[in-house]
């Protein structure tokens, strides 16, 4: 652990309000994710996180937000951690079945992207307004290979979140990332995921950023180990993770590329306040294993 990085991070959430607003204000050119954040090939033909995707290329319909609620959890030492809620989809929804996300949806007609991921967030975890403060936005991304545009709504409660499954249809369950693994361990909860995705034009592996989710706002998802498999050509140099010994639930893909970014603005923003400290460098902290996660699919 990264431990002078820890004793640099916030100690309240009134101190995670601050620095999050700070990272909120970054132009997204000065946010510089490291490698390991892009979905890539083996050959690096394919390398892209679609942050650095231009919101004019979208299509202009059709748009959605999510929303990122963070939330004090016990798990620091000498810190404040904070978590973030996802929910998992149920197999019945019409599209990511069974996959992580954040809560959200499309916008109905007259709403803005804020009020559509607190819509959401009350309809399918039962996150109530008052509850929590929205700070502002991240970047406009598009959602799929249609240039659906996407805004990620952050917000901030001073009060551990109160999730549930408020609409079961929708959500299998709830789910939580921890800041302090992702900016203190990244080196043991980060890795990559073997996906081979039709909408990509190469037909070859893509390798997805992903991280693993715990079902407790109190516990923290344990460190990634490499399984008692033999590793084939699609592990490339990387130690595989075969899904039965996942550590929670796999967040990948879009979920993915927000937390990516999110985590990376958190980084820079560290830096920025520190910017002498060796350890509290953005390509310091943002960390990777060197495993890769074998397709569950």
């Amino acid at each position: 652990m990264n431990s002078t990085l820890s004793s640099l991070l916030p100690k309240s959430t009134t101190e995670w309000r601050k620095l999050v607003l700070a990272a909120m204000q970054m132009p997204r050119e000065a946010v510089q994710l490291p490698s390991h954040f892009f979905v890539h090939t083996a050959d690096h033909r394919v390398h892209v996180h679609p942050m650095y995707h231009p919101y004019s290329c979208m299509a202009a319909g059709k748009a959605s937000a999510v929303l990122l609620l963070l939330s004090p959890a016990p798990t620091g030492c000498g810190f404040q951690d904070m978590c973030l809620t996802l929910t998992k989809r149920t197999i019945s929804v019409g599209s990511h079945k069974g996959q992580m996300s954040f809560p959200g949806g499309r916008l109905d007609p007259g709403e803005s992207p804020s009020q559509a991921a607190q819509r959401e967030g009350l309809e399918e975890v039962g996150l109530h307004l008052h509850q929590y403060e929205v700070l502002g936005t991240m970047s406009t991304i598009s959602a799929n290979h249609l240039g659906t545009p996407l805004t990620s709504v952050v917000a901030i409660s001073h009060e551990p979140a109160s999730p549930t499954r408020a609409s079961p249809d929708e959500v299998d369950s709830v789910q939580y990332v921890h800041l302090s693994n992702a900016l203190l361990h990244g080196a043991e909860t980060q890795c990559r995921v073997i996906k081979h995705v039709s909408s990509f034009s190469a037909k070859v592996p893509h390798y997805f950023p992903c991280c693993f989710t715990s079902d407790s706002q109190d516990v923290v998802s344990p460190p990634l180990q490499p399984s008692n498999v033999a590793r084939t050509d699609e592990d490339l140099d990387w130690f595989p993770v075969v899904p039965e010994d996942f550590p929670g639930e796999l967040v990948w893909g879009l979920t993915s590329f927000i937390l990516c970014e999110f985590v990376g603005r958190i980084a820079h923003a560290i830096e920025r306040e520190h910017p002498t400290v060796a350890d509290a460098q953005a390509a310091t902290i943002l960390k990777c294993s060197e495993l890769v996660a074998r397709d569950p699919d």
